[in-house]
């Protein structure tokens, strides 16, 4: 067995047992999730599955102006998407 195809093997096993972790911790795919894609990606792909997680309470703690500020703007920037017709 080759050294590419022992680390493609290492590679898949660790984004296996990633996505076995997730689902034991309730990170699970929201199927027909496209009506409810508020947020910008640039904030989704930081979560697990590049997905914001819904139905449950966000709360974000800033300990100084800039984080109150970055806290602010991440709010303004979702908030109109949220409530669309």
């Amino acid at each position: 067995m080759s050294f590419h195809s022992m680390n493609t093997i290492k590679s898949n096993i660790i984004a296996q047992l990633q996505k076995d972790i997730l689902l034991l911790q309730g990170f699970k795919k929201i199927s027909g999730s496209a009506a409810l894609d508020v947020v910008p990606s640039i904030i989704k792909n930081a979560f697990p599955n590049n997905e914001y997680p819904l139905g449950a309470v966000h709360e974000f703690i800033s300990t100084g102006a800039e984080g109150a500020a970055a806290t602010g703007g991440r709010g303004c920037a979702c908030a109109p998407r949220a409530v669309r017709p």
